[in-house]
């Protein structure tokens, strides 16, 4: 058989293209770049083989380049290595490169290799400004190098095999007289054949790191079952979830999350029935299918989740760098043919059962129910609109004044999201920020309201000599950024706005996540004069801890005190409590949700200096809110 195989020849399918394009169109998009490459090197030059679907990417797919001309991928491809280029316009070694005169002044790149150890091309993502590419996007990019060229020896097996085919097929007819000696070597060919089709199955089937079926084999049994005509069948989906998955990453390293991973996967294939089938659905989900004649389907699947939700409230931790890692998960359950008849519709019922407020909690296991047919259906129909609502104009900002309670006066305002769809209506934002939080559009919406207020203030400012500052809420997603910090001042400074104009808040949920990440970007802010703000103080659990540790400016007493002060005497101690704590630590009170005179004087009388709330204003458009500020200038 012929081992020089020309990988040059060697085609990729539409479908593993298509697997890539998704690849670089996330990375892009996590990384917010505008571009993400997968480049492949010919014997004459180096060509765009996929290129991620950005507006600002100026790399159009097939584009080619020759070899010699010190692009930044052919570097790569020489040395075998990362390249890390933060800024080619300083730098005399990358400063007049092709890539550079192009706009992209900043890159990150790996190696693609066959399995041959033979170069294939690069993946690569660049930016139009200076970049130093964060760990978390070199592990990102890192990561999918490693899908790319899992699918690359995929591929070189495949072909591999087809070449010992069709040479095999050559040499029946070449040794017809050799009939021993070709039937040993036929044999052979046969064996190596098989061996390469069953672990090109396998790779293609069964989850490495937990040895599982995957989404894949688990569509084909699905789809098996679909088709099936023997009844009558019941059946169970389980899905089960591991909690904080990404805390566990996060705060003890991917490897130590693959640990909890395999732990789990092996707890549960000792612990579900012989007949059930189990599949390692992505990361952090596993999905059980269990099936029977019986009408019992609901009784036995229940006994099944509570049998494991017992298994994990008692398991032993996960022992990883010293840390005891404890085994938490949350399972939902769909029936078929009750909650449906087609398989994929019970697995986003059973997803929306595990994800509901009643199985949230760690080891407990909900049904699927009517209320939550109706929940899913008003997600995806938010999340389907919410993702055009940018590009449609549909996302606008509202603006609700902060009052100092001494001079009556406007002082600031809060900067509030709002969104009108031509087929949702007005929709609310506790409504539509969680889901943009969970699917990630939140990125986008977030620079868009800081950029739509900073704009807007700055404006005011400028133009009508106001004096008055803009708080802006900030989501714990944004907060992973480790770039956040250094965009809102580049904002601040295209913009010309003061920094003192701006108040960040946040909740505590931004300080829960990650807290030396969250320490670090408020410090920054801080120190380059920008005003921080803890949202919703007195209902989280170490408020006065974080005070602290973090440079906050201002604390937000929660509307939930202020909306009972008349009823209760505890609430109005609580409220004083609070505001001469702060007073005490040299810190700017808010208290938001003011709608009555009385709750108005009691702060006053408190000493509370700013109020916020629908008696002095209501959320408006950014020209109303101009003209009650202008209105007391006049006075």
């Amino acid at each position: 058989m012929n081992d020089a195989i020309n990988i040059h020849t060697i085609a990729i399918p539409d479908d593993v293209i298509d697997g890539w394009q998704q690849s670089v169109d996330l990375i892009a998009s996590i990384c917010e770049i505008p571009a993400s490459l997968i480049m492949r090197v010919h014997t004459q030059n180096i060509e765009v083989f996929v290129s991620s679907q950005s507006a600002s990417n100026p790399y159009p797919t097939g584009y080619k380049e020759a070899l010699g001309k010190g692009v930044y991928c052919e570097t790569v491809i020489k040395q075998r290595a990362e390249l890390l280029v933060p800024n080619a316009l300083v730098d005399p070694v990358w400063d007049h490169n092709t890539d550079a005169k192009a706009g992209m002044i900043s890159y990150c790149g790996l190696p693609l290799n066959w399995p041959t150890g033979e170069a294939f091309g690069t993946i690569c993502i660049l930016d139009n400004k200076a970049n130093h590419y964060n760990e978390q996007n070199r592990q990102l990019l890192y990561r999918f190098q490693k899908s790319v060229e899992a699918s690359l020896t995929i591929l070189y097996q495949k072909f591999k095999l087809q070449d010992a085919n069709e040479h095999l097929e050559q040499r029946v007819h070449q040794r017809t007289s050799e009939l021993e000696t070709l039937y040993h070597r036929l044999s052979q060919e046969i064996d190596e054949r098989h061996s390469a089709e069953k672990t090109i199955y396998q790779q293609n089937h069964y989850d490495t790191l937990t040895g599982l079926p995957n989404r894949k084999l688990l569509q084909e049994k699905l789809n098996t079952l679909e088709n099936v005509s023997l009844a009558p069948l019941s059946a169970a989906v389980l899905h089960v979830g591991i909690n904080n998955m990404k805390v566990i990453n996060d705060n003890f390293g991917y490897k130590a999350g693959d640990n909890v991973i395999h732990t789990i996967a092996n707890q549960l294939k000792q612990h579900i029935p012989a007949t059930a089938f189990l599949a390692h659905l992505s990361g952090d989900q596993f999905i059980i299918l269990h099936t029977t004649a019986e009408h019992s389907i609901a009784e036995e699947s229940a006994q099944l989740a509570n049998k494991l939700c017992q298994l994990f409230s008692f398991s032993r931790p996960v022992v990883t760098q010293e840390q005891a890692i404890p085994l938490s998960v949350s399972i939902g359950i769909a029936l078929y043919p009750d909650d449906a008849l087609d398989m994929d519709e019970l697995l986003r019922k059973s997803s929306a059962a595990r994800t509901s407020k009643q199985s949230a909690a760690d080891n407990q296991y909900q049904f699927f129910n009517l209320s939550m047919q109706s929940q899913l259906s008003t997600r995806l129909q938010i999340e389907s609109q919410l993702s055009n609502a940018l590009n449609n104009n549909e996302l606008v900002l509202h603006y609700q004044p902060f009052i100092c309670t001494q001079s009556g006066k406007v002082i600031g305002a809060e900067a509030l999201l709002r969104w009108n769809n031509s087929i949702l209506g007005n929709v609310p934002p506790d409504s539509f920020i969680p889901i943009a939080e969970q699917s990630g559009l939140i990125l986008s919406i977030g620079n868009f309201v800081l950029r739509s207020a900073i704009k807007q203030t700055a404006h005011w400012c400028k133009a009508h000599q106001v004096d008055a500052y803009v708080a802006v809420n900030i989501s714990p997603v944004q907060f992973r950024d480790e770039q956040l910090a250094s965009h809102i001042l580049e904002l601040l400074e295209f913009y010309e706005l003061p920094p003192h104009c701006l108040e960040v808040e946040i909740t505590e949920g931004v300080l829960l996540q990650d807290e030396a990440q969250a320490l670090e970007i408020l410090n920054i802010l801080a120190k380059s004069g920008v005003r921080i703000s803890l949202d919703d103080f007195g209902t989280g659990y170490s408020s006065l801890s974080y005070l602290q540790k973090f440079p906050f400016d201002t604390i937000k007493i929660d509307r939930s005190f202020i909306s009972s002060l008349a009823e209760s005497s505890r609430n109005q101690d609580l409220v004083s409590a609070i505001i001469s704590m702060a007073r005490n630590l040299k810190l700017h009170v808010v208290a938001e949700g003011i709608e009555t005179i009385e709750q108005s004087d009691f702060i006053t009388h408190a000493q509370c200096e700013i109020g916020q709330g629908y008696l002095y204003g209501k959320p408006d458009l950014p020209e109303v809110f101009l003209q009650q500020i202008l209105k007391q200038t006049k006075h």
